[in-house]
């Protein structure tokens, strides 16, 4: 989605002669664990790239996670890298756990479907995901609301609904490594690819 540019195809990604560098913050016991994240964002700091892109996250996300974290971010902000985090796709929490018939959070639990922490840090730029029609109307799924101090989160949408990218075929059960997605990890790219184009003016 950012950098994608495949021979032979018409489909091109965002910042086609983009360079990646790629960071693995996930592990399969426990997933993501912050001082493997941390470490890795400091590293794109010291690497000083142009965009980040996360598309991971933490739903109900809280707006600051103590003082390494805003470190951190500060180091990012320094080094002049741009932030770019998926919102999340519980959108729709009440409705996915308690039926069709509520389209909204419940008042039992206010923060179901809330975008997702670190999108709810001030030093990042939160993407929620929006359909691929001339509307861009925002996808049902797509976490959206206010944070704990009363921001607006997300700031920005991009194209998040059926999405063809890379797909490991590995995992998914593909026949191709390419296949069609959808979520705010797909719409988030987009906008690290835009801001990866922006930064080279």
């Amino acid at each position: 989605i950012v950098a994608g540019n495949y021979s032979g195809s018409n489909y091109t990604g965002v910042a086609k002669d983009a360079q990646l560098v790629i960071m693995e913050v996930f592990n399969q016991e426990t997933g993501a664990e912050w001082p493997v994240l941390l470490a890795a964002m400091e590293d794109c700091a010291y690497l000083e790239v142009d965009a980040l892109n996360m598309s991971l996250g933490s739903d109900c996300g809280f707006t600051s996670d103590g003082e390494e974290v805003e470190a951190v971010y500060t180091l990012l902000s320094q080094h002049g890298v741009n932030v770019a985090v998926a919102s999340g796709n519980s959108g729709s929490t009440s409705k996915q756990y308690y039926g069709s018939n509520y389209s909204y959070s419940l008042a039992m639990n206010p923060d179901d479907g809330l975008s997702s922490s670190p999108g709810t840090y001030a030093g990042s730029l939160c993407v929620a995901a929006s359909t691929k029609s001339t509307s861009a109307a925002l996808c049902s799924f797509s976490s959206w609301g206010s944070t704990a101090d009363l921001k607006i989160k997300p700031e920005v949408t991009a194209p998040g609904d059926s999405i063809y990218a890379p797909v490991d075929s590995s995992t998914s059960g593909a026949t191709t490594s390419y296949g069609s997605k959808s979520g705010t990890s797909m719409a988030t790219p987009h906008v690290a690819g835009a801001m990866g184009i922006v930064s080279r003016y």
